[in-house]
């Protein structure tokens, strides 16, 4: 008894035991191979792992196949039968067309541009831990912001010279400044901001002024601002090792902006580049806006053509030594550019671009060819890969295509087989205005209301310079999208819905116009989509056998045991 007594003392005595969360699971520690290492050869020719991961990142992610084990060796089967096709191409020597050498002189100055552009830019943008700590005691500023907008350059600098000296007030100078079409604000006051609160270019301008200080006049289309410091209180935040990398990025950026207008503004005047801003303008304005729904988890992606008369493709964006370049030939280049290439042309910014490339894209390559950059071994990779590539395509279409026709028999029966799946979803084109203010709105929807057409009141907003409405269509999968009920279920065709005010005072107003309840879809209007399906089935079956008959003549050699090995970690 006494024994068990102390036993049970000391037992009373240990403190409980600690507890220890579950941790993660411990996933097997991958060996992954160097970038050197082979993992196939065709022809002579290695394919090493730093090969496989270039072209799977390459690929466009809707068409990559997952990183998982199926998903590697499916993209393990089509890199070998390209590179099969490319080693016969090379034997084959096919003529190059006079198309194909236009398009190797464009991808070839392309190339040598941006080879320049990393030479010269990209490896010498270096950030200073100075600079960094810089803008980290920046972020540990929270300022009141006021801002006065004005039409151009010079004006904002004489406003700027004589606040500084007293000579007016900054009320008058409110009074002067440029009225822009759908702003209503009463007040230059921004109120306090924080500098993650600002886009960085502006930010870096911002924060590093003092309390009472001025900025230079800062580019803002459709004018220039100057932003004026009222007052300023500290601002507590994490220590720097925290932010250190994000800064790092973003200071790099703006350098490297900053660098390539440097470059590029003296070309322009080398070439004598100007801009036409009202038909630049007038232009944006006409392009769709590329991204919509962001933040949401339903982004759309809108590549479509803009619709502009004949008689306006000969309006002229910029003129330059020897030419210009007018909305006609935006447009072209537009319309000629793979759908997910095509640029952001909705402002005055993505249209300067855009007759940057059309307009110094040959002076930058002439550039390059003279600092020697044209043998650069990573450019003629680049151009030689091209050409192997146009020269696949002939053969494909010399092998392959020119094999295939799916006679409309064969096409009836599979739409007969698969009549089910020709059904065409209920849906609902409406037009969606966002309208800053409840007076604004209700005058929108009372115009609606009365009979005017959504499209001419959007045809008054574009003329006027600024958009408020475009027009969207969901079906009934679209579940989640905003207003997707009312639209879909509530809303009867030509009815309006105002809908707001949200945090900032603004409102939507929605009008329905065309309801379509779903249908089946006939054989006529959907032959075309069966022969594609048809002919693409039709075109893997035969470049697959291509592949098999060639592999052995070739002598090609794989390794997809290794591809497990591989690191496809997604890249930043």
């Amino acid at each position: 008894m006494l024994l068990a007594g102390v036993a049970g003392a000391v037992m009373a005595d240990k403190a409980p035991p600690v507890y220890r969360p579950p941790g993660r699971p411990v996933r097997a520690s991958v060996d992954y191979l160097p970038d050197s290492v082979v993992v196939a050869r065709v022809d002579g020719k290695p394919i090493r792992v730093a090969d496989f991961v270039d072209r799977y990142f390459n690929m466009y992610p809707e068409y990559r196949p997952v990183a998982d084990s199926s998903g590697r060796l499916e993209f393990f089967n089509t890199l070998m039968t390209k590179e099969i096709m490319a080693a016969v191409a090379r034997k084959t020597k096919h003529e190059e067309t006079y198309e194909d050498r236009a398009t190797i002189r464009s991808y070839i100055q392309r190339v040598l541009g941006n080879v320049l552009f990393e030479r010269t830019i990209l490896d010498s943008a270096h950030v200073s831990e100075q600079e960094a700590q810089a803008v980290y005691d920046q972020m540990k500023r929270e300022l009141r912001v006021s801002r006065l907008r004005f039409g151009s350059y010079a004006t904002a600098e004489r406003m700027r010279r004589d606040l500084l000296a007293g000579r007016i007030s900054q009320s008058r100078a409110w009074e002067l400044r440029v009225h822009i079409p759908n702003d209503t604000t009463s007040t230059p006051d921004l109120g306090w901001r924080k500098r993650g609160e600002t886009s960085p270019t502006i930010a870096n301008i911002v924060f590093a002024l003092p309390v009472d200080g001025i900025s230079e006049p800062v580019s803002e289309p459709p004018g220039y601002s100057l932003y004026l410091i009222k007052d300023e209180r500290p601002l507590a935040i994490q220590p720097y090792k925290i932010f250190r990398g994000p800064i790092m990025d973003e200071v790099k950026a703006i350098k490297l902006r900053q660098a390539r207008e440097r470059l590029l503004k003296g070309l322009r005047a080398e070439e004598g580049l100007h801009m036409d801003s009202v038909n630049v303008s007038w232009t944006a304005a006409r392009f769709p806006t590329r991204f919509r729904n962001e933040g949401t988890s339903r982004l759309i992606m809108d590549v479509s053509l803009p619709s502009i008369a004949p008689e306006d493709t000969g309006k002229v964006v910029a003129t330059y030594r020897g030419g210009k370049i007018t909305v006609g030939r935006i447009l072209e280049n537009f319309r000629e550019t793979d759908e997910l290439m095509r640029p952001s042309l909705d402002s005055q910014e993505g249209i300067q671009d855009l007759v940057d490339v059309l307009i110094l894209e040959p002076r930058l390559a002439d550039i390059a060819r003279k600092r020697g950059f044209d043998r650069d071994p990573e450019a003629v990779a680049q151009i030689e890969r091209k050409k192997e590539e146009i020269a696949v395509e002939h053969l494909f279409q010399d092998s392959i295509q020119a094999r295939i026709f799916i006679p409309p028999a064969e096409r009836r029966k599979y739409y007969k087989d698969n009549e089910t799946r020709f059904h065409a979803l209920a849906s609902s084109t409406y037009a969606l205005f966002y309208i800053d203010n409840k007076e604004n709105a209700d005058t929108v929807a009372a115009r609606l209301n009365r009979g005017v057409e959504a499209r001419a009141i959007m045809r008054e907003d574009s003329l006027k310079g600024y958009t408020r409405g475009h027009v969207e269509t969901q079906t009934e999968e679209d579940h989640g999208l905003p207003f997707h009920k009312k639209v879909m279920e509530e809303l009867k065709e030509k009815e309006v819905f105002v809908y707001g005010p949200d945090l900032t005072g603004a409102y939507n107003v929605l009008q329905v116009l065309k309801l379509d309840p779903g249908r089946k879809v006939p054989y006529e209007e959907v032959d075309g989509q069966i022969d594609s399906y048809l002919q693409q089935e039709a075109s893997d079956s035969l470049l697959n056998a291509f592949a098999e008959r060639y592999r052995k003549p070739l002598r090609v050699e794989t390794h997809p045991e290794l591809l497990g090995r591989i690191n496809l970690t997604p890249r930043d």
